[in-house]
């Protein structure tokens, strides 16, 4: 499934979140707070939504594989792990 957000395509891979209004007010809140020069780490990473905007250095991690390979086909030039707690 694909989303438009923004300006941008997102692709979503069957049985990862699917972004809903809190991802969208995540982004807002942290195009609106974060200065490129801050670090992000963002824990569940899911579709990357919140990643794939370019506002600051971003560490994305998720425990889901299916996450992770959704959010590299999103594009986010990040480091992007998959592990467990």
């Amino acid at each position: 499934m694909k989303i438009q957000y923004r300006d941008k395509e997102i692709i979503i891979l069957s049985g990862v979140y699917e972004p809903a209004e809190d991802s969208f007010l995540m982004v807002e809140a942290i195009l609106r707070e974060v200065q490129r020069s801050d670090g992000i780490l963002e824990i569940g990473t899911g579709s990357g939504i919140v990643s794939i905007e370019d506002m600051a250095q971003v560490i994305a991690t998720d425990i889901s594989p299916h996450a992770v390979k959704c959010a590299k086909l999103n594009g986010i030039d990040i480091l992007s792990n998959q592990g467990k707690i």
